[in-house]
């Protein structure tokens, strides 16, 4: 996934992503960011449930845009198999 904070915007974005939920990993671009503006930030989620079933989550952006609500919650969702 890749979030931008718009050339626009006139100031920095500062923020948190966090992620929730058995099963999903935060492999890169998890904690705290500052962006400026034009600048993103690649956050990448992976999916290694330890059991088979049903799994949920959420990765969660916290931002201090005063346009925007804060925070903004992406649902995650995954089926394992038995191997």
């Amino acid at each position: 996934m890749y979030f931008t904070n718009d050339r626009n915007s006139g100031g920095v974005l500062r923020g948190k992503v966090t992620l929730s939920g058995n099963g999903f990993y935060l492999v890169s671009g998890g904690g705290l960011y500052t962006l400026d503006p034009g600048e993103g930030r690649y956050v990448r989620i992976r999916f290694l449930p330890n059991r088979p079933g049903n799994f949920t989550g959420a990765l969660t952006i916290q931002h201090d845009a005063a346009n925007r609500p804060s925070p903004i919650a992406i649902p995650l969702s995954g089926s394992a198999t038995g191997p």
